[in-house]
């Protein structure tokens, strides 16, 4: 049915001026006429049987159909007020607007080309209605997503600088089509999830899926736990000058997640604030290096940016006050990057599981670094660096870089490599345990040697430490050790000499030679922690001749090569000690591979034949990251936690799964109290001062002594005349190991005593402080 309000119109000229008040209505006019003679009211439900022009204030009762070869004109300061209802072409039916004619309460269209075929009272209305080649336009102004809605491939939903859009519940904006937001400096465009509870990241705001693209510039993403996702589309992604905000509603909230995107997805100068302890600012999982996240600042989020299996390019971002990691990454290759970075504030700077990515020019300070059972390169890749790192890690209240569970983490070896700054810990600068090895020469650990803990079945070298820090005219010397004369007959006292042998031929790409040294020292398996490092070294070898390129050999015999080093380890009887290094490296790479079935039935196998091991410790966390970061089975992962938390209670690693699990944990005080238990297990026998680190130093040092039992205990520094310049310690301390930091700022350069005394026990040393 056709309604109209009035049988009089107002008159206009062409130029939209009234002319007249009243005029009567001609029922045979062309579009032109219709919009000289404007109706002030017009249809306002139904169909229209003719060209029509509505001005004035024109509020619809039902949603309006333009049939085909009929014109709608809005004239120049008109309101129409779409009251819930839609204006909708057919055919060749089109909207006209003139001038500043206007559509209530918001502006949202569909265009075929220039020409408008419908007006919407909200975005999911349009999206439901347009067609393979058409835009849904969102104008300035206030709209609103108030069902859920899917944008079908083919359709272009384009939001315009300076438009708000608000989502009034739970729903899920999905585009299948070509998203863009062309948003300005000056206008920016806001999404606006109104603190609607949303379940998980497939339920974010907006979801870009299957050959969905997304070109999102100078848009601000807010009140949302899952804001934008891209979720298993091979479109391009970009996404740039952004802000996200207030999306920390949870433990698990992710302002901006790609999963399984094989699309180019670049996510660049754009902010992301959470709120401590909740939420992760990027999320990526299942992707190859088609991610690129840079140039980005994080803040106050649980995790600034978290890779599981996504071999992501990240660079030049700035991460500050992350509550557990400002980056996380679980099963990254050698095809990752993380370069430029700046981290500060955050528990971990870099935590990386079995993860292998390329460390090169970062910033950390006031935080540290963890390696658990990963081979990451902290050096740059690129021809001509020399493989040296440039990496800082300063200022934290723990060991700078903790390498455990077969971690094997690169920083320098022989002449090459190095060049990275670790200094300004109250702690040793290197923790590494349970079958650890770190290869760390020509850095810089303060000006001296790096003060490290090393476990028995752990290996460090930290040789031609920098007196200054990193300079690209630094040269380190190096001389090789002699080979052993028999390696037929090899005693545990030659192990030492032959796994550096190893280590100076493959670092030096002689890798069939070093692996041969090796494969000797895994085949003699005296019960000593040199045939497992000899084991991860082999492995780490063996990577590094494919992705060398110059050894001679093809890739397939070098991959075949590992395939069966690996099969004769797994092969080995179950109660050989070095059979569960091969499962472990065989699940690795079915992770790298992203065959999580066999991974996770490595890892299963490794939990039934060695339980209350280091061996089971690290598969329990493996196989908990896979159950809530690709099954999303969070009632599995707990089964398996619940056997952490019941045989490893203290452990960091069971602190990590709780992490992954949503729980908040005090990381710190956990290393507090573990460094108060390891000093508890291992009471020195005698009284012991040991030397400063580093030395020389400006302005701080570390002393180090032992007390084997509780004594009073007086530590004082002199200078070279024997004035006493300060006063360290003067109390009764307890047994243990200790450190004092001292910090000369208010001294002189120049050479200086500390004079410990204990019990009778008197000790002198020097140190030298250079500023």
């Amino acid at each position: 049915m056709i309604v109209r309000t009035c049988f009089y119109k107002i008159l206009y000229d062409e130029l939209g001026r009234q002319i007249n008040k009243w005029a009567p209505w001609d029922p045979t006019r062309t579009a032109a006429q219709a919009y000289l003679y404007c109706e002030r009211g017009g249809t306002t439900s139904g169909t229209l049987t003719e060209n029509e022009c509505w001005g004035g204030t024109h509020t619809l009762t039902g949603n309006v159909t333009v049939p085909d070869n009929i014109i709608l004109t809005i004239a120049d300061g008109a309101t129409i007020n779409l009251n819930g209802y839609y204006v909708q072409c057919q055919g060749s039916g089109q909207i006209i607007k003139q001038g500043s004619g206007t559509f209530s309460p918001c502006d949202v269209s569909i265009k075929s080309g220039s020409v408008i075929k419908g007006q919407y009272p909200n975005i999911n209305s349009a999206i439901g209605n347009a067609v393979s080649g058409q835009t849904v336009l969102v104008a300035s102004g206030t709209s609103t997503v108030n069902s859920s809605a899917a944008l079908a491939s083919g359709v272009t939903l384009q939001v315009n600088a300076g438009a708000t859009v608000n989502f009034t519940g739970s729903y899920i904006l999905q585009v299948n089509g070509v998203f863009t937001v062309p948003g300005t400096s000056g206008q920016h465009v806001i999404f606006d999830g109104q603190s609607h509870t949303r379940a998980s990241m497939e339920n974010a705001m907006i979801v870009v899926q299957s050959g969905g693209t997304a070109n999102i510039q100078y848009a601000d993403f807010r009140n949302a736990a899952y804001e934008l996702t891209f979720w298993q589309n091979s479109g391009a992604i970009t996404v740039q000058n952004c802000s996200f905000a207030n999306f920390g509603y949870t433990t698990d909230s992710r302002a901006v997640a790609a999963y399984y995107s094989t699309g180019a997805v670049n996510i660049s100068n754009s902010s992301f604030t959470g709120s401590g302890l909740n939420g992760m600012g990027v999320y990526a999982t299942n992707t190859g290096t088609n991610v690129t996240i840079s140039e980005n600042t994080f803040t106050s989020c649980r995790v600034g940016i978290r890779c599981y299996s996504s071999n992501a390019f990240v660079t030049d971002n700035t991460i500050q006050n992350s509550g557990y990691y400002g980056i996380q990454s679980d099963n990254v290759t050698t095809a990752a990057e993380y370069r430029s970075n700046t981290i500060t504030n955050s528990s971990y700077g870099i935590y990386l599981n079995s993860s292998s990515p390329w460390v090169m020019y970062n910033v950390m300070t006031e935080t540290r670094v963890m390696v658990n059972a990963g081979t990451p390169n902290f050096a740059d890749n690129e021809v001509g660096e020399h493989l040296r790192g440039y990496n800082t890690i300063a200022n934290a209240g723990a060991p700078l870089l903790r390498a455990q569970n077969y971690a094997t983490p690169y920083l320098g070896y022989s002449s090459e490599g190095g060049y990275n700054s670790l200094y300004d810990t109250d702690l040793p600068h290197m923790n590494v345990e349970n079958h650890s090895g770190v290869y760390a020469d020509n850095n810089y650990w303060g000006g001296g040697d790096a003060a490290n803990y090393i476990d028995g079945t752990s290996w460090v070298l930290a040789r031609n430490p920098l007196s200054s820090n990193p300079n690209p005219l630094a040269n380190a010397s190096f001389t090789p050790y002699a080979p052993c004369a028999d390696q037929s007959a090899i005693t545990l006292e030659d192990e030492e000499k032959l796994f550096q042998q190893a280590l100076d031929a493959g670092y030096g790409g002689e890798y069939e030679q070093a692996k041969s040294i090796l494969q000797t020292l895994i085949e003699n398996n005296s019960g000593s922690k040199f045939p497992p490092l000899a084991i991860l070294m082999y492995y780490e070898f063996n990577r590094m001749e494919l992705r060398d390129g110059n050894s001679g050999r093809t890739n397939e015999t070098i991959e075949e090569e590992l395939i069966n080093f690996l099969a004769s380890l797994e092969n080995r009887d179950k109660a050989d000690s070095l059979r569960p290094f091969g499962l472990k490296l065989s699940a690795r790479e079915a992770g790298f591979s992203r065959d999580f079935k066999r991974m996770n039935d490595y890892h299963t196998l490794i939990i039934q034949d060695y339980p209350n091991s280091v061996h089971e410790l690290t598969s329990l966390y493996d196989q908990i990251a896979y159950f809530v970061e690709i099954e999303r089975d969070l009632e599995n992962a707990k089964v398996l936690l619940a056997r952490m938390i019941d045989a490893y209670p203290k452990d960091k690693l069971t602190a990590f799964a709780r992490i992954l699990m949503g729980e908040n944990v005090d990381l710190d005080g956990l290393e507090k109290e573990n460094h108060a238990e390891l000093a508890k297990e291992q009471l020195p026998t005698q009284f012991h001062l040991g030397p400063a680190v580093p030395n020389p130093f400006n302005p701080t040092t570390i002393i180090l002594f032992a007390l084997p039992a509780e004594t009073y205990v007086r530590l004082a520094v002199y200078d070279v005349l024997g004035t006493e310049v300060a006063q360290l310690v003067n109390e009764k301390m307890a047994a243990g190991r200790h450190a004092v930091v001292f910090n000369g700022a208010g001294l002189a350069s120049g050479l200086y005593f500390y004079r410990f005394e204990a019990e009778g026990f008197i000790a002198v040393r020097k140190m030298t402080l250079m500023k």
